[in-house]
């Protein structure tokens, strides 16, 4: 069965959206640094492995990384094409139109880090911001590395949660939404 939906599904055409546009083997590196080098050579081995099946090598190409290497998945067995995910969704939504006239946008995800500068989608909205002089401010559930995002240009770095707030908590529907409309207008009156 498995066989019969893999030769169904090298017929599509695919394109692959992400938001981490990494080659395979640069994010192994960082995901298996603290499981050691055994589980690095892993990857690396099955990469190699498909790549003979299947007669070309995805696994330096920039997207393969993406979502735990389902990128490379995605790009080595179905053929499928890699695009910055925010960047299309900029085009379809006509972003660049948007910004005319705004005096900040807020962007936000739930765990704001150093990881946030690596190609995900806020760091893809300030990257739009800037260009039209416009300043992004930067919501999340949790915020870590808060100097290096505000170094990277957000004009602010605000996590919505109160401080020792555990974390079932924070994740009740009713509660992340009150907390993010207190957060939201408290940012609204620095305007």
């Amino acid at each position: 069965q498995q066989r019969l939906l893999l030769q169904r599904l090298q017929h599509l055409r695919l394109a692959h959206r992400h938001a981490l546009f990494r080659p395979v083997a640069d994010h192994a590196v960082r995901v298996f640094r603290r499981g050691g080098y055994g589980k690095f050579q892993g990857v690396v081995r099955h990469a190699q492995i498909a790549a003979r099946h299947y007669g070309h090598d995805c696994s330096t190409l920039p997207g393969a990384g993406a979502a735990g290497g389902l990128g490379y998945a995605f790009m080595q067995c179905l053929g499928a094409k890699a695009q910055m995910g925010a960047d299309l969704l900029f085009r379809l939504a006509h972003f660049d139109e948007m910004l005319r006239g705004a005096t900040v946008v807020v962007t936000g995800e739930g765990c704001a880090d150093r990881q946030t500068l690596m190609g995900k989608f806020p760091q893809r909205v300030l990257h739009a911001c800037r260009q039209q002089g416009v300043p992004v401010w930067l919501v999340a559930g949790h915020v870590a590395d808060a100097d290096d995002l505000r170094s990277a240009g957000f004009a602010q770095v605000v996590g919505i949660n109160p401080p020792g707030q555990p974390l079932a908590e924070s994740l009740r529907p009713d509660v992340a939404r009150a907390n993010l409309t207190a957060t939201l207008r408290r940012l609204a009156q620095r305007l």
